[in-house]
């Protein structure tokens, strides 16, 4: 049996090495192709001196603009530890990891007195499951927001993965987003294959994803009680710890 981990390749690598107890039933089927963007022309109509920091809401969105050394220095607002920890990796000075999801990052930026301008650069996706710029513009935050990639999802499932779906060879699978949760059941029933799911586990990192999962049946969906990674493996860890899957 195995353990299908459906994020992108890097993250996906990076999820495996903390699930190094499930051995060799880790398996890699990506839901979403990452392609970054061209931000050249953004932002160079922009003053970097008029803004307080930026927001980085996801490891994708560092990784875009890793490569722009004037943008180290400043202020960069993050969520959970992973991003933090890539977005000093990559050389930003100023990391601030104000929670693991949107709405802690929402709560902490509400609450912060010393922002002098209260503006901020939004380094997003295309994609996007909250509106941080109108939700902080009800706070006098102004944000200009770039999108620096996007996520596309797969259009069809592997052919590996669709051989061990199909004769009930796999015993679970994580989710980490509702574009990955949605764009699954899509190939699974594009594919006849929701029946199948009856006889797997989900695990959704958040309560909006496991929702999503909802719409057919597993054999039952596991749901982070916290949004972040470290909740997420945890969650998996005392699910299975040694046992095989």
């Amino acid at each position: 049996m195995y353990f299908i981990i459906t994020r992108p390749s890097i993250d996906a690598q990076n999820q495996a090495a903390q699930l190094s107890f499930l051995k060799h039933n880790i398996l890699f089927e990506p839901m979403l192709e990452i392609r970054q963007l061209d931000i050249q022309y953004h932002l160079a109509q922009i003053n970097l001196e008029e803004f307080d920091g930026m927001i980085f809401t996801s490891s994708n969105g560092v990784r875009a603009v890793e490569n722009l050394t004037r943008l180290h220095d400043k202020l960069a607002f993050v969520i959970g530890e992973k991003t933090a920890y890539l977005a000093q990796s990559c050389g930003f000075t100023q990391v601030v990891n104000t929670g693991s999801n949107a709405s802690a990052l929402c709560d902490y930026l509400i609450s912060k007195k010393q922002l002098e301008k209260k503006r901020l650069i939004y380094f997003s996706g295309t994609y996007v499951t909250k509106d941080l710029k109108a939700e902080l513009s009800n706070y006098n935050y102004q944000i200009t927001q770039i999108m620096c990639y996007q996520s596309s999802p797969v259009k069809a499932f592997s052919e590996q993965f669709l051989a061990k779906l199909s004769v009930n060879f796999i015993g679970a699978i994580s989710f980490y987003s509702q574009l990955t949760a949605e764009s699954f059941i899509k190939l699974a029933n594009e594919s006849n294959l929701l029946e199948n799911l009856k006889q797997i586990e989900a695990f959704a990192l958040s309560k909006k994803i496991a929702e999503s999962l909802s719409q057919v049946k597993w054999k039952i969906i596991h749901e982070s009680k916290i949004a972040d990674e470290t909740s997420m493996v945890e969650l998996i860890r005392q699910r299975y710890g040694k046992e095989e899957i």
